[in-house]
């Protein structure tokens, strides 16, 4: 069973993935315990806190999508790809599910998910 340690940071690929997401983002996710990060961190607003909470998830979706199709299918797909698609399906659900206002003031970092 693969921990938050080795699914994040100990597996070279997935590493990469969290680290090119994380460095575009602006997000200083820690390497240890995640989860006391997250009840603790102090985010710039509601808003910023959810994207980052979307991003995880996405990121845990598409590692494991990645991982598998490695094992299943023989195919190594690129970190970069793993990072355009967590990024676009935060970005579309964000278009969904928050108001245009919202959006509108946090504009430039919104655009960062592009």
């Amino acid at each position: 069973m693969e921990d938050q340690s080795h699914l994040f940071f100990d597996c070279v690929y997935n590493a990469t993935c969290v680290q090119m997401v994380t460095t575009k983002q602006g997000i200083n996710l820690p390497r240890t315990e995640i989860e006391r990060w997250w009840g603790t961190h102090r985010f710039p607003s509601m808003f910023h806190k959810k994207v980052v909470g979307a991003i995880i998830v996405a990121l845990i979706y598409y590692i494991w999508r990645a991982r598998n199709d490695c094992v299943h299918e023989g195919r190594v797909g690129r970190p970069e790809n793993v990072v355009q698609q967590v990024l676009r399906d935060v970005r579309v659900a964000c278009c969904h599910k928050v108001s245009s206002d919202v959006i509108e003031r946090y504009q430039v970092w919104f655009d960062a998910l592009a």
